[in-house]
């Protein structure tokens, strides 16, 4: 299951999925106190990636999986504290190319790390400040190695249109990311 903030799905939806998400083993940090970037102080504010870490551990994860929005913000100092608790930190960032679906690419190693940097890095020089711009082609080249996940946008009214996009989708993705790509499934 996969909720996705923007995709009109119902609250009671998202916390119905996040409880069983839940249930099967898989936590989720909800937001914490403390100063907000708004300048308020109260709930809401974004756990640091060194707290993420922290919890992770508490709870006994093995690994923890860190993604950004067309960034990997956060992710040296996620690395040093996940490093200090004996963690495996799994890195990637979730994008979304002008003409394609929004995906979520993680890093498998160093040279994959470096190979997705390079892939944001170009897409936020194309951009104005904290925006970035990708297509398809970017996809194309460099991204050896790194492993991805296909978010297909939520079952609309012309079932026979959505299945044919999100076939086109899924042929274009395993063209680039053989034996390397998922498909997120979501309610």
């Amino acid at each position: 299951l996969w909720g996705r903030i923007g995709s009109n799905i119902r609250a009671e939806e998202l916390e119905a999925s996040a409880e069983l998400l839940e249930q099967r083993g898989i936590h989720r940090f909800g937001p914490a106190g403390g100063a907000q970037a708004c300048g308020e102080t109260g709930p809401g504010r974004m756990l640091e990636p060194e707290e993420l870490v922290q919890r992770a551990a508490e709870l006994g994860y093995r690994a923890l999986a860190i993604t950004d929005v067309g960034s990997l913000a956060g992710v040296v100092r996620a690395h040093a504290a996940a490093k200090e608790a004996g963690l495996k930190l799994i890195v990637g960032a979730e994008i979304q190319p002008r003409n394609g679906p929004p995906l979520v690419l993680w890093a498998t190693d160093r040279a994959s790390y470096g190979r997705l940097s390079r892939l944001i890095t170009r897409g936020r020089r194309r951009a104005d400040k904290g925006d970035y711009q990708l297509t398809r082609a970017d996809l194309d080249q460099e991204l050896d190695d790194c492993l991805c996940l296909l978010i297909p946008s939520p079952l609309v009214e012309d079932e026979a249109s959505w299945r044919q996009t999100l076939d086109e989708q899924v042929d274009w993705l395993q063209d680039r990311f053989a034996g390397r790509c998922w498909l997120a499934v979501h309610k």
